[in-house]
């Protein structure tokens, strides 16, 4: 997490949304209001989780510049935009390359028992109200599962 605390898979005992991003992508930032608007609905659900990955375009690109662009960190780019939501950082692309990640933005919906249940990309490419869509297709799968 942004605040230097461990994690590992052990941590999702929930259904759990999983965002893949970094400050590099273009796509990524353009969904970022969509992603902030999304961690506080998951907030509300207290069976649904939300972690959120930062990665590096490549395994070759991961000093701070590379990665954080401008901003230079995490935290920077957060207390600019007035964001606060978990963020694990990927700093090897181990994690990127463990979820089979092809494109940025992905977000993921693993059940409790570590099973992907669900893939989309680009909120900000989609029609209508793209959060509250999403919402309702996990509350499908969700339901589906029981």
């Amino acid at each position: 997490m942004m605040d230097g605390t461990a994690f590992d898979s052990d941590s999702l005992d929930k259904w759990t949304v999983i965002d893949v991003w970094g400050i590099w992508c273009g796509d990524c930032m353009r969904d970022a209001p969509y992603v902030a608007a999304l961690s506080t609905a998951i907030d509300q659900d207290p069976d649904l989780d939300f972690l959120s990955i930062h990665v590096p375009a490549s395994a070759a690109r991961v000093s701070a510049e590379e990665m954080f662009g401008k901003y230079g960190s995490l935290d920077a780019y957060f207390a600019e935009k007035d964001y606060s939501y978990p963020v694990l950082v990927d700093t090897d692309t181990s994690l990127r390359s463990a979820l089979k990640i092809a494109w940025t933005p992905s977000y993921i919906l693993v059940s409790p028992d570590g099973v992907v249940k669900g893939y989309r990309s680009e909120f900000a490419a989609a029609k209508g109200e793209p959060i509250k869509d999403f919402l309702k297709d996990i509350a499908q799968v969700k339901a589906a599962s029981n």
